[in-house]
C-alpha cells in the first residue's frame, strides 16, 4: 500500500518542544513534515485533497478493486483517543474534560467505521476488514501498579477487536493460538492462517508476555483478563 498521507501530528517530534531543536532533530525531519512544501507533495492526487482520512482510506481501497491483485490496506483512526500526556484522574475537571472529549470522539469512530463497512459490503465483499485498538485511553497515567496493577494493565495494554465479515475465518477464530487471551498479532496471524488454507504464519511461537514496563512478577496477559 503505496502511503500518501503523513502523520505530523503525533509520534517522536510532538516531544521535541525546545526553541531551535526541531531543525536538527532526526537530521530535519521533525521541522521538514510542517513545511508546506512536503504536505503538498504527500497529498496525491487533486480529487483527494479535500478528502478526510477516512473518505481518503476508502478512496485508495476502490481505486484499489481495478489492480486485479490482493492488496492490504492499513489505515490509523485517532479516534476516540487516549488522555494528554500529563493526566490526573483524581483531578475532576481534567477527567470531564475527557469524558466528553471520548464520548464525542467514540461517535465519530463509530461513524467512520460504518463507512467502511458500508463500503466493504457493497463494493468488495469478499475482503476481510480488521479492526483493533493499538492501546487504551490511558486514565491511569499517575496510577502506582504497586496499588492497582489490573487497573493500569487493563487501560494500558486492554484492546478490543474484530472481524468483518462477522462470519469470515470464524473456524480459525474459535480455535485461537491461546484459550485465555488473544493479542493483536495474533489475530492478525490467524487470518492469514484462514487465507493459506491452514497454514500456521508463526515461525515460532512468542512467549507473550507484558512489556518491561511491568514487573516481571506481574507480567503474564492471563492475569487481567476483561472477562
Amino acid at each position: 500500500y503505496r502511503i500518501d498521507r503523513l502523520n505530523s501530528k503525533t509520534g517522536a517530534c510532538e516531544f521535541v518542544n525546545a526553541s531551535g531543536l526541531k531543525a536538527f532533530t532526526f537530521m530535519g525531519y521533525c521541522l521538514l513534515v510542517q513545511s508546506e512544501m512536503l504536505q503538498a507533495s504527500l497529498r496525491g492526487p487533486s480529487v483527494t485533497k479535500e478528502l478526510n482520512d477516512i473518505d481518503y482510506l476508502i478512496y485508495s481501497m476502490r481505486e484499489g478493486l481495478h489492480r486485479g491483485r490482493p492488496q492490504v490496506f492499513l489505515g490509523y483512526i485517532y479516534s476516540p483517543g487516549h488522555t494528554p500526556l500529563v493526566f490526573d484522574k483524581t483531578d475532576v475537571e481534567a477527567s470531564e474534560k475527557y469524558r466528553e472529549f471520548y464520548r464525542k470522539a467514540s461517535k465519530e469512530a463509530a461513524a467512520y467505521l460504518n463507512e467502511i463497512v458500508t463500503f466493504i459490503a457493497n463494493e468488495d465483499p469478499e475482503a476481510i476488514v480488521y479492526v483493533f485498538g493499538d492501546h487504551g485511553p490511558m486514565v491511569s497515567r499517575s496510577d502506582v501498579f504497586e496499588e492497582d496493577g489490573a487497573t493500569i494493565v487493563q487501560d494500558r495494554f486492554g484492546v478490543y477487536g474484530g472481524v468483518y465479515p462477522p462470519d469470515r475465518c470464524s473456524d480459525f477464530f474459535d480455535e485461537p493460538y491461546n484459550n485465555q487471551f488473544m493479542t493483536v498479532i495474533q489475530g492478525a496471524h490467524m487470518i492469514i492462517k484462514c487465507l493459506s488454507d491452514g497454514k500456521s504464519a508463526f515461525v515460532k511461537m512468542d512467549d507473550y508476555r507484558l512489556p518491561n514496563s511491568i514487573p516481571k512478577e506481574y507480567n503474564r496477559y492471563e492475569n487481567y483478563l476483561y472477562e
